[in-house]
């Protein structure tokens, strides 16, 4: 197993960490909401949305497919974005920010996103995909 293959497992495990990070939310979000007659639908489709993308692209990197790499750092970057947006504003109205949100939507999409800039040749040679 080579340093880029060593890199691609670390990665998978964070997506797949995220993903069931994101799986549990969406249901706790979907049990709330039932209980509390909210509509179901953005529910579904945020949250039960992102746990699919982050679980397809987890299956997406270890197969080698462009694609997941692709969607994968979209995704990670828009986590970064959003997660910056809410810690500032936390931040601003509490002068605190949680370790917790600081680590799900600041380092790990980050280190996610630098570890897939790392293996950017992997996804380019073809002639090794695992099935």
């Amino acid at each position: 197993m080579d340093r880029q293959e060593q890199l691609i497992d670390v990665v998978w495990a964070v997506i797949v960490i995220q993903g069931a990070i994101t799986l549990l939310s969406f249901l706790e979000a979907l049990a709330m909401g039932a209980f509390q007659g909210v509509p179901l639908v953005p529910i579904l489709v945020l949250s039960g949305g992102g746990a699919i993308l982050a679980l397809a692209s987890a299956r997406g990197l270890r197969a080698r497919r462009r694609w997941a790499r692709r969607a994968t750092m979209i995704a990670e970057s828009l986590v970064v974005l959003v997660g910056s947006i809410n810690l500032l504003l936390s931040m601003a109205m509490t002068q605190q920010i949680g370790l917790v949100p600081l680590l799900t939507t600041i380092v790990a999409p980050l280190v996610v996103i630098v570890l897939l800039r790392r293996t950017r040749e992997w996804y380019a040679t073809p002639e090794s995909v695992v099935s």
